[in-house]
C-alpha cells in the first residue's frame, strides 16, 4: 500500500447524521469537527471544518499498518491567522502519533503565516524548525504536505506549500522520547485550537500516504480527489436502504453527497430451518422431540444451538432451527434428535434404533450433513456491475482510484463485501471484507490500474467498472 486514505468530505451527506457517519469504521475521533459547505464563495462541495475550543478537538485517521515513514497533504483555509502563538490560538495541520496515540510530530501554523515543525517530548515540546517566510494566509485555500521519517537519530521532516519545498528538518530525532512512545506511527491527525475565538480551520483534498508500494510512495504534489459515481441505480437483488439510489465511491471515485451518499447491502437470509420429515415407512409419533444443531467445518463442529422441544407438525414435518451462526468455510449442518431431553443423537444419514425408519434427511432449508445451500451458495446475488461517471475534462493525471462502500446486513451470521474494478480483460479486486448488522465503511486502494499493473491515466479511469460481490 501507499495511499492509505482519500477524502473530499462530500460522502457523508448532507442531514443531521453526517457528523457521526465520520466514525462509522472511518476516523478514531472528531472531536469540534463537522461539516460544512466551501467556506470559498467560487467554489462548490462541502469541507472538513475544525474549530477551536476547550482542549481543542481531533479529526484522527487510524492508518492500517505503523509505518516508519509517512506522509500527509491536504487543502487548508484558515478563518483568520492565529492572534497569539502557543496551542491555545495555533490550530496543527499534522500531527503524526504512534499507536497509543502519542503525539511525536506536530506540523502547525504561527499568528505570521509560518509553518513550525514541533517535536512532542513528554508534556512539552520542542522546536524543530520554522519556515523562513510567511507561507500560509487567511481566506485563501493552500495545498500543503508534510512526509516525516521517525528515527531516534536521523529523522528528517520536509514540507512544502504548493508543491514547493518550504522546510526541511535533518539528521535529528523525531520521536517522542517518552517511555510509552512506540517508534513508528500510526495515527495522523489535524488538532484544532484550544481557544474558541482562535481561527476555524478548513480542510479538503486529504490523503494520507506511506512509503510502501511502487506508486505513490513519495511526495504526490497538489492533488484533488475527485469524485466520480456509478451510472446505474442498484440492480440484481442488492437491497438498498430507504433513500438510497446509488452505490457510492471515493477518490477518483467518490460518491454523490445529495443526501444519498451511501448503499446499504442487506443479506439475503441464511435458511433458519430444516426439516425431519416422516417417510411411508414409519411414522415420527405424537410426542414431543429435542432437538439441536451444529455447524460443521474443516476443523470439527461449532457449539450446539440451544436444545429446542418441538411436537410433531403437520404432515410429520419437525422443523429444526439451525445454528446461530455458521462458522467460517461451514461446509455442513448436523442435526441431533432424541424423544428424551439431553439425550440427542446425530441425524447424519444413519437412523438411530430408537426412532426405527422414521427419519429422512430435511428436503429444504439446510440438509443435515450435506452442502450448505441456499444463501450460503445458490442464494448469493450475482455481483452488481456498473459503469462509472467520467472524470472531468481538466483532469490530465490520475494517482489512485479508492471505492469505499458503507454497508450491513439484516441477520445475525457471517457476510462479507468484497470491491472489484474491471479494467480492459483485467479484475483488480479488494480484501473480502466483513459486515455485520452495524453500519461499517469499507474500502480498498488501487494505486495502479489492474490491467498491466501500471500507472491509471484519464482514459483507463474512464473506462472502469464497478463490481461489488456479496460472499459468506
Amino acid at each position: 500500500m501507499a495511499i492509505n486514505w482519500m477524502d473530499n468530505f462530500n460522502i457523508y451527506g448532507t442531514d443531521a447524521g453526517r457528523a457521526a457517519r465520520l466514525l462509522n469504521g472511518v476516523y478514531a475521533d472528531t472531536t469540534r469537527s463537522d461539516l460544512q459547505a466551501d467556506p470559498d464563495a467560487t467554489a462548490t462541495g462541502q469541507v472538513m471544518r475544525k474549530f477551536g475550543g476547550g482542549l481543542g478537538g481531533d479529526l484522527r485517521f487510524v492508518i492500517p499498518m505503523v509505518r516508519t515513514t509517512i506522509g500527509a497533504l491536504g487543502r487548508f483555509w484558515f478563518s483568520n491567522l492565529p492572534t497569539s502563538p502557543g496551542d491555545t490560538e495555533c490550530p496543527t495541520l499534522f500531527s503524526f502519533r504512534d499507536t497509543n496515540n502519542i503525539i511525536h510530530i506536530q506540523v502547525t501554523l504561527d499568528p505570521s503565516g509560518n509553518i513550525i515543525v514541533n517535536r512532542q517530548d513528554g508534556a512539552g515540546k520542542v522546536q524543530l524548525g520554522i519556515t523562513a517566510t510567511p507561507v500560509l494566509v487567511a481566506n485563501a485555500w493552500k495545498h500543503v504536505e508534510a512526509k516525516v521519517f521517525l528515527d531516534v537519530a536521523v529523522g528528517t521532516v520536509q514540507i512544502k506549500v504548493e508543491g514547493i519545498t518550504v522546510l526541511t528538518v535533518a539528521a535529528t530525532r523525531t520521536t517522542n522520547n517518552v517511555g510509552g512512545a512506540i517508534l513508528s506511527c500510526q495515527n495522523v491527525a489535524q488538532q484544532s485550537c484550544q481557544d474558541a475565538a482562535g481561527p476555524i480551520m478548513y480542510l479538503k483534498d486529504y490523503i494520507i500516504w506511506d512509503s510502501t508500494g511502487a506508486f505513490n510512495n513519495d511526495f504526490m504534489g497538489s492533488c484533488q480527489v475527485l469524485k466520480i459515481i456509478p451510472d446505474a441505480d442498484v440492480a440484481l437483488n442488492w437491497a438498498p436502504s430507504a433513500g438510497v439510489t446509488g452505490f457510492n465511491l471515493i477518490n477518483e471515485v467518490t460518491p454523490d453527497d445529495d443526501g444519498s451518499y451511501i448503499s446499504a447491502f442487506a443479506q439475503l437470509p441464511v435458511p433458519t430451518n430444516g426439516a425431519l420429515s416422516a417417510t411411508a415407512g414409519g411414522a415420527l409419533g405424537a410426542v414431543t422431540y429435542f432437538v439441536r444443531s451444529t455447524f460443521v467445518n474443516a476443523t470439527g463442529e461449532t457449539l450446539g444451538a440451544t436444545e429446542t422441544s418441538l411436537a410433531v407438525g403437520a404432515n410429520n414435518v419437525l422443523n429444526v432451527a439451525a445454528p446461530p451462526a455458521p462458522p467460517s468455510g461451514a461446509t455442513g449442518w448436523n442435526v441431533y434428535v432424541s424423544t428424551g431431553a439431553g439425550t440427542e443423537t446425530k441425524q447424519n444419514g444413519g437412523v438411530p434404533i430408537s426412532l426405527a425408519s422414521a427419519w429422512v434427511e430435511p428436503t429444504t432449508g439446510l440438509v443435515a450433513g450435506a452442502a450448505l445451500p441456499g444463501a450460503n451458495t445458490t442464494g448469493i446475488p450475482a455481483a452488481y456491475k456498473c459503469s462509472l461517471s467520467d472524470l472531468p475534462i481538466t483532469v490530465t493525471s490520475v494517482r489512485g482510484v479508492m471505492p469505499i462502500h458503507r454497508s450491513r446486513k439484516t441477520d445475525g451470521g457471517d457476510g462479507n463485501i468484497q470491491t472489484g474494478l474491471i479494467s480492459a480483460a483485467s479484475t483488480g479486486l479488494g480484501a473480502n471484507r466483513p459486515i455485520t448488522t452495524a453500519y461499517t465503511y469499507w474500502w480498498d486502494v488501487f494505486d495502479a490500474d489492474p490491467n498491466g499493473s501500471i500507472a491509471w491515466t484519464r482514459l483507463s479511469v474512464n473506462a472502469l467498472n464497478l463490481q461489488l460481490n456479496r460472499t459468506v
